[in-house]
């Protein structure tokens, strides 16, 4: 539970390794990269994993989670991403 560096690369070369838990393993892979307080490069791989699994049952909530982030960074981006997201597919 306290391990999420660890976490993130593992789930990092499972998802790079394919198969049936590779859109689990790669959006999990960038949450423990914000549990682990990379926030920025959080975003950065849950908005690739929304463009990459677009029909993920957690696409969604990847480009939540990347708006929400950069608001909490102080990025002024985050308020317009978070409204593009909700005008989205996605966020209806």
């Amino acid at each position: 539970r306290n391990h999420y560096g660890e976490a993130a690369r593992e789930l990092s070369l499972a998802a790079a390794a394919g198969g049936e838990t590779q859109a689990f393993d790669a959006f999990h892979a960038a949450r423990a990269l914000a549990r682990n307080d990379q926030n920025s490069r959080a975003i950065v791989e849950l908005r690739k994993f929304a463009r990459r699994f677009p029909s993920s049952t957690y696409a969604a909530e990847a480009m939540y989670l990347a708006g929400w982030l950069e608001l909490r960074l102080g990025r002024d981006v985050g308020l317009a991403n978070l409204r593009r997201f909700i005008d989205s597919p996605l966020g209806s």
